[in-house]
């Protein structure tokens, strides 16, 4: 069994090398109003979502992060608003207006009219040598993704 001093200074070391948790607090206002139901997603500076939750009739939502820079991304009438933030222990406390900010609408907008047929004449503008090694190298790929 470790001792106490062993394990707090273990502790401590998974601090440094992780860095502290906060809960942090994010408020979601339209126009001064509160917003309840807004999706706020937290996304880390590789575009990973980290964690998620919804506002309550605040408008707030408390999210545990660690110290680092993140994207966030509030998601309210199919719209998204997106700011980028900064924790650490200064900093735990966010609050963004909607009703004041750019809108970064995340609409796709693919055309798909006419890819079937695309993909029927590709196909068949294919020799039977081709359409094999076709076969083959999805089934190389789908070996490869099953083998993780």
């Amino acid at each position: 069994m470790l001792s106490l001093p062993v394990v707090l200074i273990l502790v401590m070391v998974s601090v440094a090398v992780y860095g502290a948790t906060y809960t942090v607090t994010i408020t979601v206002n339209e126009n001064e109003v509160p917003i309840s139901g807004a999706i706020v997603e937290v996304y880390d500076t590789n575009n990973t979502l980290v964690t998620n939750g919804t506002t309550d009739t605040n408008g707030t939502v408390s999210l545990n992060l660690t110290d680092g820079s993140y994207t966030v991304k509030v998601i309210y009438n199919n719209k998204t608003y997106t700011y980028n933030i900064t924790v650490d222990a200064n900093h735990t406390s966010f609050s963004f207006d909607i009703g004041t900010s750019n809108i970064t609408v995340t609409t796709p907008a693919i055309n798909t009219t006419g890819i079937t047929d695309k993909i029927k004449d590709w196909w068949n503008g294919l020799s039977t040598i081709q359409r094999i090694a076709v076969i083959i190298g999805g089934l190389i790929v789908l070996l490869i993704i099953l083998k993780r």
